[in-house]
């Protein structure tokens, strides 16, 4: 696809030239969890935050309909950004968040020079959202962005590890959110009420239902949930961005694992997916463990 995506580039920056488009793409690869993905970035040499297109259905229209498309995503999501307010030592302890992605990530993650830190079979990796106004102009209403937290910028800004790691489980707290399953489905029109099925689940995220999964490593957010479900249960990966409690049942151990490397293989997207193990809290020890099955 590398070839083929660079030989197609070369003709669709001439499309561009002749539109007198205010950028030119270069093809790059980029990681995201579980994967590397290609993808072309929308430079221009006066904006220091330029958007990135993966590879999608996007690319299978022709090439005069590609280049509407990606002169439409430039006027949109093209910026200047002064990055400097938002790696202070202040901003980072008082919005760093974490992220959570699979142990198998880490040579990854370690040549791109992540902050992280391990956690069970996980690793936890940090971000900062940023709001844009520029942004809430124009398509996302929310104008936010996101920037990975990597080793330099935390030395930089002169905040250790344990400082960043410290301040992530606070600041995920203040944004869980802590959903019944029925009544996901509901808002969705799912025709089956899961309490008239006596199915006790619950659904864990963040406001923003992105990178939810980082709610893991905080105990006090465990601890709520074993309240809610009325105590041990079982934690169902349900992707980097939400996990699922479920009530303890030893003997179903083997029906939850199977069910969770399933669903990972046929519903979530490889960039997406968290981990095939399945995690046991322990409520009259406050602690959350690998399963094995």
């Amino acid at each position: 696809m590398m070839i083929e995506m660079k030989e197609r580039m070369t003709c669709l920056n001439s499309i561009l030239a002749d539109r007198e488009a205010p950028f030119t793409l270069e093809y790059c690869q980029r990681w995201k969890n579980n994967c590397m993905l290609e993808a072309y970035q929308l430079v221009n040499p006066k904006k220091n935050c330029s958007p990135t297109i993966f590879y999608g259905a996007w690319y299978e229209d022709d090439d005069e309909s590609v280049a509407d498309f990606l002169m439409k995503l430039f006027e949109e999501n093209s910026v200047s950004l002064d990055v400097s307010p938002y790696v202070s030592p202040e901003f980072i302890l008082d919005n760093i968040l974490p992220r959570m992605v699979y142990k198998d990530n880490l040579p990854e993650i370690q040549k791109q020079n992540l902050a992280y830190t391990e956690y069970l079979d996980l690793i936890v990796l940090f971000y900062l959202p940023v709001e844009i106004d520029a942004l809430k102009q124009n398509k996302d209403p929310n104008g936010q962005f996101s920037i990975q937290v990597s080793q330099s910028v935390l030395e930089r800004a002169g905040v250790s590890l344990s400082e960043a790691y410290e301040h992530a489980v606070e600041n995920v707290k203040k944004k869980t959110e802590i959903i019944p399953m029925w009544k996901m489905l509901e808002e969705t029109g799912y025709p089956i009420d899961l309490r008239e099925l006596n199915i006790q689940l619950l659904v864990v995220t963040i406001d923003s239902m992105h990178y939810g999964a980082g709610t893991l490593v905080n105990s006090e957010v465990l601890r709520e949930v074993s309240e809610k479900i009325g105590g041990d249960y079982v934690v169902l990966p349900s992707s980097i961005h939400e996990w699922i409690a479920h009530p303890y049942h030893e003997d179903e151990l083997p029906m939850y694992k199977a069910m969770v490397e399933d669903v990972n293989r046929t519903e979530v997207s490889l960039e997406e997916r968290l981990s095939n193990s399945i995690y046991h809290y322990d409520a009259a020890r406050g602690s959350l463990e690998v399963v094995s099955v």
